[in-house]
């Protein structure tokens, strides 16, 4: 876990003492060796299209929506959303109303020896990750954005809960605030600062 998850903890009531940081880490050989082996083609995106990619439980904190409202503004991407759960349908519903429908690809479950392929296969990775009011609804670290990283892609994420010790601002990836503009900019200056990009792509593979 984080040191924030770690400061979390005592400050719910757990004795400090009781408590142990033990690091996140990621298998990064297992990413940087992987091959998109034509995903995109499987799931209909076309090459000349910049890719998003989320890969998280479909419930509100983690921020689909914010990237589905971004794709409105945003001409030339598409977005990859891996996972299940309770908010898809209504995340279906606004990629239908949105008019993005055709750029958005919900590819439910997918097992775990196959997710390299998806993270290689992306231009960046994404999960604005919101804090609610509920206590329990607090991003603890986000191990997904080390795993895209390690695949050498770019990651945005959002400055909540234990995410700003994942992703290196402006090194390794953009953090910004959980809310639409934001997240668009993000998006955006990862689209169109390609040398910024290149330089947190070779920071992330490091």
């Amino acid at each position: 876990m984080s040191d924030w998850t770690g400061q979390h903890l005592t400050k719910q009531g757990a004795a400090p003492s009781a408590v142990t940081v033990i690091p996140n880490g990621v298998d990064a050989a297992r990413f940087q060796n992987a091959q998109a082996g034509g995903l995109r083609a499987e799931v209909g995106v076309s090459e000349e299209d910049f890719l998003l990619l989320t890969v998280a439980r479909l419930v509100p904190r983690k921020g689909h929506r914010l990237v589905l409202n971004s794709l409105e503004e945003i001409e030339g991407a598409a977005y990859v959303i891996v996972g299940t759960g309770p908010e898809e349908e209504r995340l279906r519903r606004l990629a239908e109303t949105t008019g993005i429908a055709d750029r958005v690809a919900f590819e439910g479950y997918v097992p775990d020896e196959q997710l390299p392929r998806y993270y290689k296969a992306c231009d960046a990775y994404v999960m604005p990750s919101l804090h609610l009011s509920d206590a329990q609804s607090v991003e603890g670290f986000g191990l997904s954005f080390l795993e895209a990283n390690a695949a050498g892609r770019v990651a945005i994420g959002t400055r909540t809960g234990s995410i700003p010790t994942a992703i290196q601002h402006e090194e390794t990836g953009l953090l910004c605030e959980s809310t639409a503009r934001p997240v668009e900019d993000a998006v955006r200056r990862v689209i169109e600062d390609s040398g910024l990009r290149a330089r947190m792509e070779a920071n992330a593979r490091d």
